[in-house]
């Protein structure tokens, strides 16, 4: 049994390489076996032992003395150094404290412990936050785009009563919960460090698969041709091949980063989820480093796998767009067979190893939908070509040039970049690319743009909406009689949700050029963590049904506030797929993203004439006035939010 939970704080391949290493160090191991023995007894004693009706929190005080924590207390509050407590001495985090019996985990309005970790961290104005009832302990960063949900977890209690390390939930605890993890070196914290390594580890993972990306894109684009069985191809064809190539790569590694977050299945052990993305890909890996694909290398197993059962599975599960077939050209009449596919299914996933075995697998977990975006956006501006003749690809100066190799002296080295004719090549002409054709913006960049647009309108609303319960505020402050507390708490929680209703989340945050969405994905964690603050400084309890979950949030942001426009469909295709994967919530239609993200001109737009106006008719001049105009659209957009997005009705609206 797993007593920890890496909940996307860092990187888990970063994780399991520091333990290993940490195993290996003699004085590691004994500390952490000697902080075990002391905890473990001080555990004795405020269960059962002497001190069991002694404050629970002096049992956690203990417990951070035993990891070498100096700290001042403020109320549930543990202002936590790493040094001595002296003038001028910078605390490096926050402690909450909660009583045993109330779970860190908790989303209930009042008890939104996260919040209140958070909270103290930056009154504090430290990055780290530690939330714990004694037995659960968190640790989380104010600095992480969505530090309410991003978090790592670890059970000592169950360590404790099971008397062992063998699980790495107890070595985990302390190699992150120790004073020398918070060290100062060279004006950094350890644990710093430790965040920096562990993402520069998720950056080599999207690295890895950008680089295989292109390699995989091809090999399924000559699965596609090969099905169609001909010899000539239009342009439309082609460019159908690529777009609908680029289509399944999104779906493989939705696959991958679905199932690796709990996505899929939608419900815990669904029957009809009879297979799985990790089961194909390791069924491929087997084929490949046993050399038996030749067996099976004309039939379609795994694409029946793929195709009628995951593709389909999700399709009716969340009625993505992305998904269906329908309106795909080519996939709704060719598949691909098992020897270019297992083999894109075994590289997507692992890695090969010195013998040219495939044996390290790819952590999904690892990768966050920027990383996702990244190893797409560097693909969509090429195109598929079909060579003539026999084709030579150099590179030189940053370029790559494809040329007729039987107008070049061709050298050794040549040899492995040669394209024969009939073979696929990409490309944003047919003679000629750029080496690398990635344009995403930098995470840096985009978080300025967001905090400086997104967040200012936020902070002129917080402002409004702290004068707007300014007086209800004070007289709760002094009113001594309960049922009058109680009633002005439930005015206040109505006044912040009306406002929330009506001034944030009639917010329109448009992106005219979006990408794979990779703007709009940040605003909407912005946005989010702003709406659950203001929901969670009412710090009591509240009759009324009031969510304090930060992912119930994201999703009515991306319903209600987030759109965006790009000239380049497979963009609109992924931005769609990266807002969802972002606020997406278990056995919910896709669908209400649809309508948000359209692919057009945002610099000419268009105009009457292209737009279809059902149910009206022209008058006799043959001119409509704009409120006729305009009507029907605005009807069909009123009837889409009464419906909302937890039913496939929506999608029958936009038929």
């Amino acid at each position: 049994m797993k007593y920890f939970d890496n909940h996307f704080l860092f990187s888990e391949t970063y994780i399991k390489e520091y333990i290993k290493e940490e195993n290996k160090k003699k004085q590691s191991n004994d500390d952490i076996e000697s902080a075990f023995k002391q905890i473990k007894d001080w555990n004795y004693e405020y269960v059962s032992g002497e001190y069991a009706k002694d404050p629970w929190f002096d049992y956690i005080d203990s417990i951070l003395d035993v990891l070498g924590f100096q700290k001042t207390s403020k109320n549930e509050n543990r202002v936590i150094y790493a040094n001595t407590i002296s003038e001028g001495e910078k605390p490096v985090a926050v402690c909450h404290f909660i009583d045993k019996d109330e779970s860190v985990g908790s989303t209930q309005k009042g008890k939104y412990y996260s919040y209140s970790a958070l909270k103290a961290a930056k009154e504090y104005d430290v990055n780290w936050a530690m939330l714990t009832n004694g037995y659960q302990w968190r640790i989380y960063n104010i600095k992480n785009v969505s530090p309410y949900e991003n978090y790592l977890e670890v059970n000592i209690q169950e360590s404790i009563n099971h008397n062992t390390l063998a699980d790495d939930a107890f070595k985990l605890f302390y190699l992150f919960f120790n004073v020398r993890t918070y060290y100062q070196k060279d004006g950094e914290l350890a644990i710093e460090k430790i965040k920096e390594l562990s993402d520069t580890k998720a950056e080599t993972i999207e690295e890895t698969l950008r680089g295989k990306a292109e390699e995989i894109l091809k090999e399924l684009c000559y699965g596609l041709k090969e099905n169609m069985d001909k010899e000539d191809f239009t342009e439309q064809e082609k460019k159908a091949i690529y777009n609908d190539a680029i289509i399944i790569l999104y779906r493989l590694l939705f696959f991958g980063y679905a199932e690796s977050r709990g996505l899929l299945p939608i419900t815990e052990n669904d029957p009809e989820y009879t297979d799985s993305y990790k089961n194909l890909c390791n069924d491929s890996k087997e084929l490949h480093n046993n050399g038996e694909v030749y067996r099976v290398k004309d039939g379609f197993e795994f694409w029946e796998r793929l195709d009628k059962q995951l593709r389909v599975y999700v399709n009716d599960s969340y009625n993505g767009g992305l998904f269906h077939n329908e309106d795909k050209p080519i996939l709704k009449e060719h598949r691909i067979a098992n020897g270019r596919l297992t083999k894109c299914l075994a590289e997507l996933s692992y890695n090969l190893d010195k013998t040219g075995k495939y044996t390290e697998a790819i952590e999904y977990k690892d990768l966050s939908v920027r990383n996702l975006g990244s190893i797409y956006e560097g693909l969509l501006e090429y195109h598929l070509f079909i060579a003539d003749e026999r084709m030579v690809q150099k590179k030189s100066k940053g370029k790559v040039k494809y040329m007729k190799a039987a107008e070049v002296k061709l050298q050794n080295s040549d040899l492995k970049n040669i394209i024969e004719k009939g073979g696929i090549y990409l490309s944003q002409d047919a003679l000629e690319r750029k080496e690398t054709g990635a344009y995403y913006t930098p995470e840096d960049v985009v978080e300025y743009i967001v905090e400086n647009t997104v967040g200012k309108k936020l902070q002129e609303l917080k402002i409004e909406l702290i004068k707007s319960k300014k007086d209800l505020l004070e007289q709760l402050s002094y009113e001594p009689v309960v049922s009058r507390q109680r009633a002005l708490q439930l005015q206040i929680d109505r006044i912040t949700m009306d406002f929330i209703n009506e001034k944030i989340l009639s917010l329109s945050i448009i992106d005219s050029a979006m990408g794979s969405g990779h703007f709009l994905v940040n605003a909407a964690y912005l946005v989010a963590n702003k709406i659950l603050e203001m929901v969670a400084e009412n710090a009591w309890e509240s009759d009324e049904d009031i969510i304090a979950d930060i992912q119930h949030w994201k999703r009515k942001v991306v319903e209600n506030c987030i759109y965006g426009i790009d000239i380049n469909g497979l963009s609109v295709a992924l931005a769609r797929l990266s807002l969802w994967l972002i606020s997406a919530s278990n056995d919910k239609a896709l669908s209400f993203i649809d309508h948000h993200l359209k692919e057009g001109n945002s610099i000419i737009g268009t105009d009457r004439s292209h737009v279809e106006i059902k149910g009206s008719k022209d008058n006799l001049f043959g001119v409509l006035s704009y409120e006729d105009y305009m009507r029907p659209i605005l009807e069909k957009y009123k009837d889409l939010r009464m419906v909302g997005s937890v039913t496939k009705a929506v999608k029958c609206l936009l038929q």
